[in-house]
């Protein structure tokens, strides 16, 4: 069992509570207890003399306080994460109490007395309300990854909130302990890293550095990522010649691929998803040379046909695409965020005399620059120059990406010698995370296309909950598929809501669906569902339809029962 000995609680109230109520850290957490998925944050509430009370999140292995609510009114505290809503003002003023409280343990193992301390004075970083570091336990999959195994790297696999960021800085913890003094932290995400940082603020031997400043691209540079991608697209389909001719006729190949009736017109939303497509293929190919490209398989990529003539045709204007977007970005001296493969001399001295490197959410990163970074270490390695370097990488299994479940070939095939872990327990997966990818790798059409297509998203919904997400209306009198429906918000595996068009049927909604997430429709924008149930939108016009409709997930589709 491992405990993180430090961290900090600044709400008054919050402290109160946990002095009368909690008496060591375990009971804390028996009496937080999985309330609600709310799209990608948990939602827990503490039971305070048999009444919900106080609400938390957990986010990034913080658990933070969200407030103490009675009835169903934290239901909307999603807000939170948008920065303003009262609540997270009050949250983060600068003159709010911090409590630092320190876990140990008897000497028969048991946690002692739980001690509360005000740590205002001994702290500089700015005031939240929440828990800093290690919240729970470490699992035994967990622990086993903290082993060691004789194994050159170390790859962990796991769904959001599943423990992964933990587990890796919970090894650097480890390595420092055995004398290590040069270590790695790296990821795409900014938030991230000045999180992991900021828990090695007194310790230089820990390095935590973005991928761009470890690849060595200057702060300076321009850089370009998908949404300049997406314009340019625009630009050159609009235009004439042979590149516009390439991207038409690709594009046209895509939109039979995911079932768009051929006299369809060309619409936005459609041109949308096609770049999206088209820029994640683009991501995919910086890992190969053109003729490996080609001969790629079925589950190796997006835009794939059974037919091999077919199949080298739409590789090669894919290939030109590739190519000529990548000579225009050199010609402005831009530089594409997600495409740049860095040099041998960059990673060569960005890693040092490190002895170990971990990288987090690891999918971010398209095959090419991966490939180039493990080959690099490993090359490294084989020399022995500076002592060895332990890679440990994080993967992230996202269904909303197929990418990034495709990819994960190419990583353990260019990895090295290596172990494999599974963080099962996430909110997306309380299973076995490669069952969870192979059922989105079945979802694909038998043509590429990624899972975009609405008929594609709503199976796979289907085959999870064994409720159909695509009924067109049920009656309030139909008890039967009421019933139905209510199993389907009670679900944890996956994020559903209900959605009313105002706060006045609020009240109706809960007594029809008791204990559901109810958002009236300007609260759910921004969010994530898997399912969403539509409730009371019978007079409603199809402007406030189609803002329902932007709810689901990063174009994926979940049409659900709507009251009429």
């Amino acid at each position: 069992m491992r405990y993180d000995n430090v961290f900090y609680l600044a709400n008054s109230d919050l402290v109160s509570v946990l002095e009368n109520h909690f008496k060591v850290l375990d009971d804390v957490l028996t009496r937080i207890k999985l309330d609600k998925k709310i799209g990608c944050k948990s939602i827990y509430s503490a039971k305070i003399d048999g009444k919900e009370r106080l609400i938390f999140t957990i986010t990034n292995g913080k658990l933070v306080f969200l407030g103490e609510m009675g009835n169903h009114k934290y239901d909307r505290l999603h807000v939170m994460g948008k920065g303003n809503n009262a609540l997270l003002k009050e949250m983060c003023r600068d003159d709010a109490p911090i409590v630092k409280v320190n876990v140990s343990r008897n000497k028969d193992d048991s946690l002692a007395i739980l001690k509360l301390e005000s740590a205002s004075a001994h702290t500089q970083e700015p005031v939240l309300r929440c828990i800093q570091g290690n919240l729970l336990t470490l699992n035994n999959e967990q622990n086993k990854i903290l082993e060691e195994s004789g194994q050159s790297h170390k790859l962990i696999i796991g769904g959001p909130g599943s423990g992964k960021t933990i587990t890796i800085c919970q090894i650097l913890k480890d390595k420092l302990k055995e004398g290590d003094t040069d270590l790695l932290y790296i990821s795409k995400e900014d938030r991230l890293v000045d999180e992991v940082r900021a828990s090695f603020t007194d310790n230089p031997s820990v390095r935590c550095l973005t991928w761009h400043d470890f690849v060595g691209i200057d702060k300076g540079a321009p850089k370009v990522a998908y949404p300049e991608f997406h314009a340019w697209v625009q630009e050159k389909t609009s235009g004439k010649g042979n590149l516009s001719t390439s991207i038409q006729e690709t594009l046209g190949f895509w939109k039979k691929a995911v079932g768009i009736k051929k006299k369809a017109k060309v619409n936005d939303i459609d041109r949308e998803r096609f770049s999206s497509n088209l820029y994640e293929e683009m991501r995919i190919i910086t890992g190969y040379t053109s003729d490996e490209y080609i001969a790629l398989g079925e589950r190796e990529k997006l835009f794939w046909h059974g037919d091999k003539s077919i199949h080298q045709d739409v590789a090669g204007r894919l290939l030109t695409i590739f190519n000529i977007y990548n000579e225009e970005l050199k010609a402005c001296g831009n530089i594409d965020l997600s495409l740049y493969i860095p040099t041998v001399e960059a990673l060569n001295s960005a890693l040092g005399k490190s002895q170990g490197l971990v990288f987090d959410e690891i999918h971010d990163i398209p095959r090419g620059p991966l490939k180039r970074l493990f080959e690099t270490v490993n090359t490294r390695n084989s020399a022995y120059e500076h002592g060895f370097c332990e890679m440990t990488v994080c993967f992230d299994n996202q269904q909303s990406m197929i990418d990034t479940v495709t990819s994960l070939p190419y990583i353990k095939q260019h990895l090295g010698e290596f172990e494999t872990h599974y963080l099962n327990t996430s909110y997306r997966c309380d299973g076995d995370i490669l069952t969870w990818s192979n059922n989105i790798l079945a979802m694909k059409n038998s043509v590429a296309g990624g899972i975009d297509g609405k008929d594609d998203y709503s199976a796979l919904i289907t085959s999870m909950t064994g409720v159909s997400s695509r009924v067109s209306a049920i009656e309030t009198t139909n008890h039967a598929e009421i019933d139905k429906l209510n199993e389907l918000l009670q679900r944890t595996d996956i994020s559903t809501v209900v959605i009313v068009p105002s706060h006045t049927l609020i009240d109706q909604a809960l007594e029809l669906f008791p204990g559901a997430s109810v958002y009236t429709v300007e609260e759910s924008k921004g969010l994530e569902f898997d399912v969403v149930v539509k409730y009371g939108f019978y007079n409603s016009d199809d402007a406030l339809l189609k803002e329902v409709d932007g709810v689901y997930r990063n174009g994926g589709y979940s049409n659900s029962p709507q009251n009429r």
